[in-house]
């Protein structure tokens, strides 16, 4: 009979190719108190990487769809979101609209539609969002509606009107924003395609940059009438079907916007500017909005605070009917020359749209957290180094960054938030917190981390968690000798708390710095794909050899999977309707999804008998081998240039982990350091296909069945064979390495002897005898 851990994991494998198989663990009483240490600058995780399952170039240099060319413009204000069937990515004033894998594409990343002034989708509507083209909009995926959401800054004042609102100040109650546009939303409009526009030639010296310094954007001068927000919401999943639009009017400028997906509202935080340290904190009428009827927004403005986040729910599971919606920010004030804090501060917004005088915006509430100083000393400072160039770069070290995500699992609410800090090595780090949320409601602090395993810089993190409370950070990385790029790095869920114990994924290795401007980002993103609520997609900015302005990287990363502890067997019946049960989908997405594991090789589905874990032969194994070998040694020889002293070190490091593992009988460490040892050149690697490939063999190989055992001689073996590689990497002879991959380390006839012993131990000698 399969134990729970088997068929969580068996079932998330199927719906995203990999497995999530350990249940969420509430951490015990008493770790809600922040202890000293509790935010230590972590080491590396010893956990293999977060396979990435996909990787593209988004909106950037060179970049060119149907409607052209994409124009730049600095910073990047990275946003994406992710929807059954396509990938939606702003950047800046642009957007564009690509394929994912789903019921109607099968390929990702394939450009259907843009560059496009950010403006279009609002074409017809009227009034400033149609006009005017801000930077700063925000894309997110509605999971819970299945629709999209567009959020368009204005940061120019209209001309003077008779509705416009009055003034706002810091105030209990909550402000109404005028609609812009009489009987607004008016029927949904179908997303206006331009035609294309004809190529032009990149502009000579890299992207336009929003001037005024210190201002993050100083508006030129202009009337005296309102600011505004526009909200675009889709009528369906499909971004390039029909769309509902609204305006509303502020009397306060609208900066910085971050959009939150709440069961009873949008919620968009903003700031006034940062010559004065206010914000406004904001919601529309989601329920009306979906329906595409008239909608209204409240307002509340709060001074002598920090950015702004309001919960962003990931998944379908909800809050308990009528909760509030959570807002967090940093402490400290950069204006002030405050650069350090002990808390992070907490809000609970509860909207009332039928009477927005009950409105109430509550807090802050301190909650005690390791002490820490924003990474330079806070926004648009000339710090994060640069290789081969005096320009450093801005880190947004003041506060919390984009997304504060919420899941409910199993009953268990829990926020997610991150920002970048100081650390004792001189670089940056990502601190990370979990809060969990009890019933009254009340925040907690559950766990927290710095994740600085060295001197490098990791900064402008987003966070996501998935569907099984695993949590995955991408973040910015540099520092001299590396140019800036973008990484990923994990931890799963009931793994020792304040740990990332995933090793960092590469998702873009930058090859140049950027030279133009200090601005660098503003922000990355993660988005959950609600098409599995496991695959977590990240976008960040690089710069390629020889460009003139920056380039966006699109990933999808797949934790890797903790798998079986013994219960699933090759030639094991799975129980479909418990399993559905166990994870909460229908049948129809667990039988889809078990036709992708069949195609590749994981289970065999009988017409009568059901569906089984896959026997694995002896041929079967050898066939694997073969494929690895040459698979592997490829990869390796590709990737010969990206070889880093760091890489060759990381490798030696992990292999040494190994021996200790050996040492010590512990052969779930032996594994995944084994796994690590393999990815820290297969992530250098941009052929995202051919690394799939490789990890789903593997996981072929091990995970089903996850085999506990040693044979001691094999991997003893395995360990002379990575000193080998390395000792091969470290005197600059790639090549060699790439034939000791294949002739001896993936060698079926080399290793024949070793898997007889090591499938026979585990009992399975019958299936493996074919």
């Amino acid at each position: 009979m399969l134990g729970s851990n088997a068929v969580v994991a068996l079932v998330v494998a199927t719906v995203t190719w990999l497995a999530a198989a350990q249940r969420w663990t509430v951490p015990p009483a008493g770790r809600d108190v922040p202890t000293p240490g509790a935010a230590v600058e972590r080491p590396q995780g010893t956990r293999a990487p977060a396979m990435i399952a996909a990787s593209f170039d988004g909106l950037g240099y060179g970049f060119v769809g149907p409607q052209g060319s994409w124009a730049g413009r600095n910073p990047s204000d990275n946003t994406l979101a992710v929807g059954p069937d396509h990938i939606v990515q702003i950047v800046n004033t642009r957007m564009a609209i690509f394929t994912k894998p789903g019921a109607r594409f099968g390929t990702t990343g394939n450009v259907l539609y843009g560059p496009v002034r950010t403006n279009t989708v609002f074409k017809g509507f009227g009034g400033a969002c149609e006009t005017d083209d801000n930077a700063d909009a925000v894309v997110r995926y509605d999971q819970l509606a299945n629709r999209w959401l567009i959020v368009m800054p204005i940061f120019r004042r209209g001309k003077r009107r008779p509705d416009q609102p009055a003034p706002w100040q810091a105030s209990e109650h909550a402000y109404l924003s005028p609609p812009g546009i009489r009987r607004q939303p008016g029927p949904a409009a179908t997303l206006f395609v331009p035609p294309p526009a004809p190529p032009r030639p990149p502009a000579l010296g890299g992207p336009r940059e929003r001037q005024g310094f210190p201002s993050r954007f100083r508006p030129p001068p202009q009337e005296d009438g309102p600011w505004a927000m526009c909200y675009a919401v889709s009528t369906s999943p499909d971004p390039l079907g029909s769309w509902y639009r609204y305006e509303f009017l502020r009397p306060l400028f609208p900066d910085y916007p971050r959009p939150a997906v709440w069961p009873d509202g949008y919620y968009v935080p903003t700031s006034t500017g940062d010559t004065v340290i206010q914000k406004q904190d904001c919601v529309a009428d989601r329920r009306r909005m979906l329906a595409g009827q008239p909608a209204t927004e409240q307002c509340f403005v709060i001074d002598s605070v920090s950015f702004l986040n309001n919960a962003d729910l990931d998944g379908t599971g909800l809050p308990p009917n009528g909760a509030p919606n959570i807002v967090m920010a940093a402490g400290g004030a950069q204006l002030k020359g405050d650069f350090e804090d002990d808390g992070i501060y907490a809000w609970q917004f509860h909207a009332d749209f039928e009477t927005p005088a009950n409105s109430k915006l509550s807090g802050p509430v301190k909650i005690p957290v390791a002490r820490y100083r924003f990474l330079c000393d806070g926004q648009l400072t000339n710090c994060v180094r640069q290789p081969g160039t005096d320009r450093h770069l801005d880190a947004q070290g003041d506060k919390l960054m984009a997304r504060l995500v919420y899941r409910n699992v199993n009953g268990r609410e829990s926020l997610v938030a991150v920002h970048s800090v100081a650390t004792s090595a001189g670089g940056g780090g990502v601190r990370w917190y979990e809060f969990t949320v009890d019933s009254g409601p009340a925040v907690r602090l559950a766990q927290q981390g710095t994740y600085a395993p060295d001197g490098f810089y990791r900064w402008m993190a987003s966070p996501a968690i998935d569907r099984a409370g695993n949590i995955g950070i991408g973040y910015s990385f540099g520092g001299t000798p590396y140019y800036p790029g973008q990484r990923f790095a994990a931890r799963l869920a009931g793994d020792a708390p304040g740990m990332l114990t995933l090793h960092e994924a590469v998702l873009a290795q930058g090859e140049a710095p950027q030279t133009n401007t200090l601005r660098w980002e503003d922000y990355t993103q993660t988005a959950m794909d609600p098409s599995d609520d496991c695959t977590i997609w990240y976008v960040g900015d690089y710069f390629k050899q020889g460009a003139t302005d920056y380039s966006t990287r699109i990933g999808a990363f797949r934790l890797p999977a903790l798998l079986n502890k013994g219960g699933l067997r090759p030639g094991k019946y799975l129980d479909l309707n418990a399993l559905a049960r166990e994870i909460g989908i229908s049948r129809t997405p667990l039988r889809d999804a078990l036709l992708r594991l069949e195609c590749e090789g994981f289970v065999e589905i009988h017409s009568r008998k059901g569906v089984r874990v896959a026997p694995l032969t002896l041929d079967r194994i050898r066939h694997i081998y073969e494929i690895l070998a040459a698979l592997e040694s490829t990869a390796l020889r590709r990737v010969a240039t990206r070889i880093t002293p760091e890489t060759v070190a990381r490798m030696d490091q992990l292999n040494r982990e190994m021996v200790r593992a050996l040492d010590a009988s512990d052969f779930a460490r032996f594994y995944d350091a084994n796994l690590a040892f393999h990815d820290t050149y297969l992530n250098l690697s941009d052929n995202t296909e051919m690394v799939r490939q490789i990890h789903l063999l593997k996981q072929r190989l091990y995970d089903f069945p996850r085999l506990r055992g040693f044979v001691p001689e094999w991997e003893r073996a395995s360990v002379e064979e990575h000193r080998s590689i390395v000792r091969c990497l470290a005197g600059g002879d790639v090549g060699g390495a790439a034939d000791l991959l294949r002739d001896v380390h993936w060698s079926f006839s080399y290793q024949e002897h070793f898997v007889r012993s090591y499938y026979h131990a585990q009992s399975v000698a019958a299936a493996v005898s074919g």
